[in-house]
């Protein structure tokens, strides 16, 4: 198990046993080889029960019809159990609310704007989910 990647768009940490935080670069598009890299990195810091995902990003990232594909495949909405953004900003919370309602996520995710406040809600999805 690795503790951290680094790639062209982010840079993935493991906080602990399979949670792990993904810092977004400031990048013009998210494509589908970042979002590839962003669950190799998932595979890579995690273990086999899937990972409780922390993100953090520095602005609006636009993804592209393909990276969405990309994250859209059963094999990789398989591996992540929950996700926790990250957002000061209230035009991004609107803007990831909004997007949300359409993309429709299999798995949990909420919006803090501290770090703690989503690890600990991280840390308590984890126990909900495998005490289920």
């Amino acid at each position: 198990m690795k503790d951290t990647c680094e790639y062209p768009s982010f840079i993935g940490h493991r906080i602990q046993d399979n949670i792990v935080f993904i810092e977004l670069k400031k990048i013009k598009k998210m494509t589908a080889q970042d979002v590839s890299e962003i669950f190799e990195c998932f595979q890579k810091c995690g273990n086999e029960y899937g990972v409780y995902v922390l993100v953090t990003f520095k602005g609006y990232i636009p993804l592209s019809d393909e990276a969405m594909e990309e994250a859209q495949k059963e094999e990789n909405r398989r591996i992540v159990k929950a996700t926790a953004f990250v957002i000061k900003s209230t035009a991004l919370r609107l803007g990831i609310k909004f997007f949300m309602n359409f993309y429709k996520p299999k798995q949990s995710i909420n919006i803090f704007g501290t770090k703690e406040e989503a690890i600990i809600w991280l840390k308590k999805e984890k126990i909900l989910q495998t005490t289920k």
